[in-house]
């Protein structure tokens, strides 16, 4: 319905927060969180001047949906589905804003871009050390 309401009222730019499809980046493993690929891919064929703005590994998520939990001897376990190594791109929520206005001023960016962001490539051994600090 945005694209089409887009579409409709011919916006010279319709700024979107994508996000790639999950099912083809694990291979098939993970089948949900598509809606927002399915949406981009829809945007791409209908013709409206979009560029994507994909927002990294959001920060706040370890202070819910990844939060860190006490353990009875005074550890703390972080339960994330990823590798010890893995890096991510880990961004501030205040912060997006930021790439979102780039997107609309920045004459390097247009229709049919992609703004991918971050504040910091992080390891998950580094951000598990940095939460550990915190507590």
């Amino acid at each position: 319905m945005l694209v089409e309401a887009a579409k409709a009222v011919g916006v010279d730019l319709l700024i979107w927060s994508g996000l790639d499809s999950v099912t083809d980046s694990s291979g098939g493993i993970i089948t949900h969180f598509d809606s927002k690929a399915t949406v981009t891919e829809y945007a791409r064929k209908s013709g409206v001047p979009f560029v994507v703005v994909q927002a990294g590994f959001y920060a706040s998520n370890f202070l819910s949906t990844f939060k860190p939990r006490k353990q009875a001897d005074g550890s703390y376990v972080v339960a994330v589905p990823f590798r010890p190594g893995t890096v991510l791109p880990v961004i501030d929520m205040e912060d997006y804003g930021l790439f979102v206005r780039e997107a609309i001023e920045s004459p390097a960016f247009g229709a049919g871009t992609e703004v991918l962001s971050c504040g910091e490539l992080i390891s998950m051994n580094d951000c598990v050390s940095k939460l550990a600090q915190s507590m």
